[in-house]
Formats: structure tokens, sequence, C-alpha cells
């Protein structure tokens, strides 16, 4: 291998490298954002189940609450879905 050739593939495994670093780091944002929320939600159902008296409107917060870290979890499910599909193609 000559000298060009040597710097021409490194040069493409540079490349390489930054578009592996770019897109887990996407992946990373994408999928953090998500659980971020579904934790909070959750926390927030703890705590409301955890209150020795609960409030008379405790089973609807409850309810939304939920509700809403299911929907959290189904974009995590998304995100997963399109990573597989994309990964496939390739």
């Amino acid at each position: 291998m000559n000298e060009q050739n040597k710097h021409d593939q490194n040069l493409l495994t540079a490349s390489v490298n930054a578009s592996k670093d770019e897109f887990l780091a996407l992946l990373t944002h994408q999928l953090k954002t998500p659980v971020t929320s579904l934790k909070l939600k959750l926390q927030l159902a703890n705590r409301i189940l955890g209150n020795a008296v609960p409030s008379p409107d405790a089973f609807e917060q409850l309810k939304k609450v939920l509700g809403g870290a299911d929907q959290d979890a189904d974009r995590i499910t998304r995100i997963i879905d399109d990573f597989q599909d994309r990964k496939e193609k390739d």
C-alpha cells in the first residue's frame, strides 16, 4: 500500500468514526429524553401512592401520570423500531 492509499484509508476511517460517533450521540439523546420523562412520571406515581392519606383525586392523577408513562414507553419503542428498520436496510 503506497502513502496515498494509506492517507486515503486514514481519511475514510476518520470519516466513518466521526459519522458513527455523531449517530450514537443522536441515538443516545433521542432515547434519554423519553426515558427521563418516563422516570419522572413513575416517580410521581410512586409519590402519589406513597401518601398516607391519598387525595380524593389520586386515582385520576395516577391515571394521567401512568397514561403519560405509557406514551413515553411507546415513544422509546418507536425509536428502537426505527433504528432496527434502518439497520436492516443497510
